[in-house]
């Protein structure tokens, strides 16, 4: 039960993905087959010749091909600098809700809801029945001169507009606390649409990046390296 608007559209197939859980859940499967992951090793610098040299803070990687898939952090590595730009994201989450507060907002049965405004306002609620909302105006976002990707500066006017932003929808929460406020570095292009291919003479540099917002479901369904290369 939303205010203030003028008709929905139900889609019954719907869900929820927990970006967090699904990397740690792809952890086991990716080890199982294989695959060598070195965590706490971020790439600082990219050397092109033929192959790629990658430094990082204790040492170097040779590499045949590479895959840029930093999203809003690539221009750190200097690749898609005039091709994308970071965007930080702003969001909150209530504590859990009781069954009456639920009520209270008119949250029943579905995984969550967004708004066909320009700056889409979306909302979900996962297993631990906390309310996550973001967006809903230009105060919900900010960009840093020099595409910094990490924010520094107050969000106290950015949290207040996506409040009542919420309020606004459901007014029945007025009572319901806010306990965790946090930002995200989103990779925005310029026509709204994700940069996936692959480039260089030997066809070695792979990309997918620039998924506006909505990189959990599509960078899942969008992207393989054998449909870019299948050599």
């Amino acid at each position: 039960n939303l205010r203030g608007t003028y008709g929905a559209e139900f889609d019954p197939h719907s869900g929820q993905i927990n970006g967090a859980q699904l990397v740690r859940s792809l952890r086991p499967v990716l080890l199982e087959q294989g695959v060598q992951i070195y965590e706490n090793t971020p790439v600082l610098r990219i050397r092109e010749g033929g192959g790629y040299t990658l430094t990082t803070p204790d040492g170097e990687v040779q590499a045949k091909a590479i895959v840029i898939a930093t999203n809003g952090y690539s221009s750190k590595l200097s690749y898609f600098r005039d091709a994308l730009f970071p965007l930080h994201s702003h969001v909150f989450a209530t504590a859990a809700l009781t069954p009456e507060q639920r009520e209270a907002i008119g949250w029943h049965n579905f995984a969550g809801y967004s708004d066909d405004l320009d700056r889409i306002a979306y909302s979900t609620m996962p297993s631990d029945g906390r309310l996550i909302f973001g967006g809903g105006s230009n105060a919900s976002y900010a960009y840093q001169f020099g595409n910094r990707t990490a924010y520094r500066g107050s969000t106290r006017r950015s949290f207040d507009a996506i409040e009542r932003t919420w309020r606004g929808y459901q007014p029945g929460g007025a009572s319901i606390p806010i306990t965790h406020r946090w930002t995200g570095t989103l990779g925005i292009t310029l026509n709204r649409t994700p940069l996936i291919g692959v480039c260089r003479d030997k066809r070695n540099l792979f990309y997918a990046i620039g998924y506006c917002g909505h990189g959990v479901t599509l960078a899942n369904c969008c992207f393989s390296p054998a449909r870019c290369n299948p050599h």
